[in-house]
């Protein structure tokens, strides 16, 4: 009762500020500022020019990444700094953008109906950093497009593998080999699997879970909020 008393007053002496540009936060907002998330990085959208494999209809990013710039170190404070409420505000931000662009043809199979399918960790890596990043943006796009985020058993991480950062593309297929088991009965008739990342770097972990789903005869999309 006292601290909400006192909220107003604590945000005039130390005001709300974005994690992005440190200005400070416009009404509604916790984390990235409204002009962060519409003007400030370089918008990314469905990328033709990539081959996905023969399962995965489409990728979705929201942005560039920009490697050693603002971006990165926003994803950064996401992923390990704690700041969970920046992977909600930035997955409202890739829903709003993808549900823009729904009417693409072919996007999603006739009678589809889209699940959200983050991409799991280690048990362990829950316990020091206290949630699982792309459950927080699967989270925020459920918010902004009404998708059901999917049962956390329809894909389990069943061992914790090393950091894929600078590995190679097959470095990282060999690390992230076994990583994963698929439960395809938490799977519906019509749902249409989602893929939630943060980055999208050479596509091997979304790649190898989207070779699990297909595995079952079912296609997938890949959503991520950066794209190297």
């Amino acid at each position: 009762m006292i601290s909400t008393l006192l909220k107003p007053y604590s945000e005039l002496i130390f005001p709300s500020v974005c994690s992005s540009c440190g200005f400070s936060l416009t009404s509604g907002r916790k984390s990235v500022c409204s002009w962060c998330l519409n003007e400030k990085f370089e918008t990314a959208g469905f990328d033709d020019d990539l081959i996905l494999p023969e399962s995965v209809n489409f990728l979705f990013s929201l942005w560039r990444f920009d490697r050693g710039g603002v971006l990165q170190d926003l994803l950064h404070r996401l992923k390990y700094d704690h700041q969970r409420t920046i992977g909600i505000e930035l997955g409202q931000a890739l829903g709003n953008s993808l549900y823009h662009n729904l009417n693409t043809p072919g996007l999603f199979p006739e009678g589809a109906e889209p699940l959200l399918v983050p991409v799991p960790v280690h048990s362990s890596r829950i316990r020091k950093r206290g949630y699982n990043q792309s459950d927080a943006i699967a989270e925020g796009i459920s918010q902004s497009c009404g998708w059901r985020v999917c049962d956390k058993n329809l894909i389990v991480r069943t061992r914790d593998t090393k950091t894929q950062t600078g590995l190679n593309a097959e470095e990282r297929l060999v690390n992230l080999n076994g990583a994963f088991k698929i439960d395809i009965s938490y799977l519906n008739e019509h749902d249409f699997p989602l893929i939630v990342d943060d980055v999208f770097t050479t596509g091997a972990t979304t790649f190898t879970i989207a070779g699990l789903i297909g595995e079952n005869g079912r296609d997938t999309g890949i959503l991520t909020i950066a794209r190297t």
